[in-house]
C-alpha cells in the first residue's frame, strides 16, 4: 500500500537543504522519508538509510552509479530525459513512479524533488521518496 508523501516533512526538508545545501547529507538522514541525491550527470551521490532499506541496495553498490540502475528498464530513457529537464527548469511536480528493488521487483513510490547548489556551484537533485509498504 502506498501512503501519501508527507508534504509537511517534504517542506521542512526542502527548507533545510536550501538553507544549508552543503549539509544535505546529515539533514536527509534525519527523516522518515527515503532520500536519493543525484548530480547533473545522473550519478547517485547520496542515499539515506531509509532508501537502502526500501530498495535493498547498500551505499557501496549504489553510490557513483547512474540513477537509471534504480528504475525499470522500460522507464529508463523517459526518466533520464525528465532528470535532465529538471536541471533545465529547476522544477519537478510531485509524481508517482516505479523503482526497481535490488532483487528485481518493482516498487511504487511517490516522490518530490528540490534543486540545491553546493558551495562549488554544482547543482544536485534531492529526491524525497515515500515507497509503498510491503
Amino acid at each position: 500500500m502506498l501512503k501519501p508523501l508527507d508534504l509537511e516533512e517534504t517542506k521542512r526538508l526542502k527548507e533545510a537543504v536550501l538553507a544549508d545545501p552543503n549539509n544535505y547529507q546529515s539533514i536527509t538522514e534525519n527523516t522518515k522519508l527515503s532520500v536519493c541525491v543525484t548530480n547533473v550527470d545522473g550519478e547517485v551521490v547520496h542515499v539515506n538509510e531509509n532508501y537502502t532499506k526500501y530498495s535493498g541496495y547498500n551505499r557501496d553498490n549504489i553510490l557513483g552509479q547512474h540513477f537509471t540502475i534504480l528504475v525499470p528498464e522500460d522507464q529508463q530513457e523517459k526518466l533520464e530525459e525528465l532528470h535532465d529537464r529538471f536541471f533545465e527548469r529547476q522544477f519537478q511536480m510531485l509524481r508517482f513512479w516505479q523503482t526497481k528493488h535490488i532483487k528485481g521487483h518493482q516498487v511504487n513510490i511517490q516522490a518530490d524533488a528540490q534543486l540545491i547548489k553546493l558551495a562549488d556551484g554544482s547543482p544536485h537533485k534531492v529526491m524525497f521518496i515515500q515507497p509503498e509498504e510491503e
